[in-house]
């Protein structure tokens, strides 16, 4: 079993885990409530393991006193009554860790949905883990294996992404954005059905070996195998990723030239973003350059209008700096959302939107290389006049989407 003085000692060694889990994604802290729940459920990826090895301590000790345990009326639930208190000690140290992940959150500029429901694969999460070590535990009561447990069952949820092992023991943990996704029911539903079925057929199995018991075991096992099956089947058929479209959009927006709009949930990268794009568009404003009134953020499930102008977060979508380059980049290339950006568009279309985002660097006071040799020998000798002519020209060709007709200067001699 697993005592107050033992659960003191774990709950501090799951926090301290949780830290980890949370930290571990090398950024700035993001204000995006889904996210939050994601690493926090995400996190279980490393307490998880180190509960596993618990309850097959836990597990292993009891066996070694099974004469007394087998002597009595329930001494048969105890794998399962130390898997139960792997899972308390796990769940009081995941709702510590959440509560300071939702603070950190509520302390910066955030927004974006919260769906609590996730919350729910946690305890299925625990509970398969913890019964995974106290079955073994209880049936090869060696310290060895006991050791190797959390280091096995670790590499079978770390791994799962990649094909080497069961992808129901990982579920969070995303590395970027969850603008415009949210969790697919099913699909964590039919996980949780697995991951509960597979702990109720390890504490039965190791029940059955109390030969009294065994129409108690033979309902559990019934249960399980049909959680298990009816998990499988809708894996199978609408496979493990476990997002789908949302119905979030970038409906947040800034006053600023050219307007720029993000989702709720990106709402702390909206001013760094916001005042990173102004300043690319003040160069191209000089020379008359038509840019889109509205530039909005790439979201999922989100296709932009045709008069807006499109730029991408990127992965660290919250983060609170956006460099010049950043901006240049995504002013000119997504003028329009062209189709042929997604694929098949010329080469000249990007060599054209890279060239003009060396100039504006350049006319911003930034001293950078331009993308090809080319664009450095053009913008060295070519006049101002010749420069802003062909930016007018070429720019109108990437708002109308005309990528093909577009003509390189140094091929056209402007």
């Amino acid at each position: 079993m697993i005592g107050r003085p033992r659960a003191l000692v774990m709950l501090p060694l799951v926090l301290l885990l949780e830290a980890i889990a949370a930290l571990s994604h090398g950024a700035e802290w993001r204000g995006e409530w889904n996210w939050t729940l994601d690493y926090a459920v995400g996190a279980v990826i490393l307490t998880g393991p180190f509960l596993a090895g618990v309850a097959a301590w836990g597990a292993m000790r009891e066996r070694e006193r099974r004469d007394l345990n087998d002597s009595t009326v329930r001494g048969w639930l105890v794998p399962a009554r130390v898997a139960g208190g792997a899972v308390v000690v796990g769940l009081l140290g995941w709702a510590i860790g959440l509560v300071a992940m939702l603070v950190a959150t509520a302390t910066v500029t955030h927004g974006g949905p919260f769906t609590g429901w996730v919350a729910l694969a946690v305890p299925c999460l625990l509970a398969c883990y913890a019964a995974i070590g106290a079955a073994v535990g209880h049936l090869l009561p060696h310290r060895v294996v006991v050791v190797l447990v959390p280091v096995v069952v670790f590499a079978l949820g770390a791994f799962s992404l990649g094909g080497l092992g069961p992808d129901v023991l990982r579920i969070g943990l995303t590395s970027g954005t969850l603008a415009g996704l949210t969790w697919d029911p099913l699909v964590l539903a039919a996980k949780a059905a697995v991951l509960v079925g597979v702990a109720v057929v390890l504490l039965a199995t190791v029940a059955a070996r109390r030969l009294w018991r065994r129409r108690y075991v033979a309902g559990a096992v019934v249960v399980a195998g049909a959680l298990l099956l009816g998990g499988y089947v809708v894996l199978e058929q609408r496979g493990t990723y476990g997002f789908v479209y949302s119905d979030e959009r970038a409906s947040v927006c800034a006053a600023t030239r050219p307007r720029v709009c993000v989702p709720p949930s990106n709402r702390r990268a909206l001013e760094p973003a916001s005042k990173a794009l102004a300043r690319a568009a003040v160069p191209l404003d000089k020379i008359g350059v038509a840019l889109a009134d509205t530039y909005v953020s790439e979201t999922p499930g989100a296709p932009a209008r045709k008069n807006d102008g499109q730029f991408s977060l990127g992965p660290q979508a919250n983060r609170t700096s956006f460099p010049d380059l950043w901006a240049a980049q995504e002013l000119t290339r997504f003028a329009a959302p062209c189709r042929a950006w997604a694929g098949g568009a010329p080469p000249q279309a990007y060599d054209a939107s890279n060239a003009i985002a060396t100039w504006v660097l350049r006319q911003q006071g930034h001293d950078v290389p331009g993308f090809r040799a080319e664009t450095d020998v053009w913008l060295r000798t070519a006049s101002a006049a010749d420069q802003a002519r062909w930016i007018l020209r070429t720019f109108a060709q990437l708002r109308a989407c005309e990528l093909d007709a577009i003509v390189l200067p140094w091929q056209s001699g402007t």
